[in-house]
């Protein structure tokens, strides 16, 4: 007669070792990331570079055109908004990128139609090579919120010392405040009509 067989009983990793592996590996992922998209200061606080495609008047022609989104990035939100309130969307064509935790860049979906490229910097490359930053004259309003609001919210959650962020947060606010203000007297920032500020 066979003796029963008993399962024997395997050790689980522990808890503790988990928690910090997995602690770990995020570190290591979000510093790759941030070294390469969120360039920052002396002070650890984020800093935009300029965008050096600003500027240029453009006639909706269909088929010519393509924006460039990241689906998770706040800024490619503002200009879907664009793209909808002036009725673009069959004159310009959507292409979507992704985050890549590996080499901190944006990576183009493989299955995009006429891409040749397969990060964004080699895309802008090829587009205008050795392009750098070119500083265009906006209004004092759209500048302050570029600045302490849509790129505000960004020093806020990309910086990483306490005095960077504290800057960043007071800016942001302060602005918001700002803007709240004006909202309480007339329908849009800037007066009757909704402008690029609005949106």
């Amino acid at each position: 007669m066979s003796q029963p067989v008993v399962a024997k009983k395997r050790k689980a990793l522990p808890p503790g070792l988990i928690v910090r592996t997995g602690k770990f590996v995020w570190n290591s992922m979000w510093h790759v990331m941030m070294s390469q998209m969120a360039p920052r200061n002396q002070s650890g606080a984020y800093t935009r570079p300029e965008s050096a495609f600003r500027g240029r008047e453009i006639t909706p022609e269909a088929g010519r055109y393509r924006l460039i989104v990241g689906m998770s990035c706040p800024w490619a939100h503002r200009t879907l908004v664009t793209r909808v309130v002036k009725g673009l969307e069959d004159a310009i064509a959507l292409i979507t990128v992704y985050p890549s935790t590996d080499e901190g860049v944006w990576l183009f979906d493989v299955d995009q139609d006429n891409i040749d490229c397969r990060t964004l910097p080699e895309f802008y490359q090829s587009t205008q090579s050795g392009y750098s930053a070119l500083r265009t004259e906006i209004d004092e309003l759209n500048e302050k919120i570029y600045v302490t609001v849509n790129n505000g919210v960004y020093r806020c959650g990309f910086a990483q010392t306490q005095e960077a962020y504290d800057q960043a947060v007071t800016a942001l606010f302060e602005t918001l405040d700002e803007l709240d203000n004006r909202l309480a007297t007339q329908r849009y920032l800037c007066g009757d009509a909704l402008t690029l500020a609005d949106i």
